[in-house]
Formats: structure tokens, C-alpha cells, sequence
């Protein structure tokens, strides 16, 4: 879908089109209908991959908490 484009389009435009799909990524990793989902993976993996959500839920809490320090 976005091979065609991204050849046609400039250097920016390219980027910005995959700084959109990493976001998407994230976005969709960090979803609450995705945190707990029952999966076909190994268990350890589950629990790898939601100890890597919430450390980083943790670090954007920890990220809020700090602007708010420093705007207040």
C-alpha cells in the first residue's frame, strides 16, 4: 500500500509516513483490548511482552509526572 507512494513522494514525506506506521505500532501495542488478549504464544513470551507494556506505561507516567513538575 505505501510502496507505491513512498517512491513517488519526497525524503520528508517518506519519513513521515513511517514515523505514522511506528506510531500505529505503538499505539496498537499499548491498546487495552490488546493488554490482556489470550494469545498462541509461549507463556514466558505473554509475560515478556507484558512486562515490556507496562515498564512502558511506567516510563510515560513518569514522563507526565515530570512535565507537570516543571510546568507547575
Amino acid at each position: 500500500m505505501y510502496g507505491i507512494e513512498i517512491r513517488e513522494l519526497g525524503v520528508f514525506d517518506s519519513d513521515y509516513i513511517r514515523c505514522e506506521m511506528l506510531l500505529k505500532k505503538f499505539l496498537y501495542y499499548l491498546n487495552p483490548k490488546n493488554l490482556f488478549k489470550k494469545s498462541s504464544e509461549d507463556s514466558s513470551l505473554r509475560m515478556m511482552h507484558g512486562v515490556n507494556k507496562l515498564s512502558i506505561l511506567l516510563f510515560l507516567f513518569c514522563l507526565v509526572v515530570m512535565a507537570y513538575r516543571y510546568f507547575r
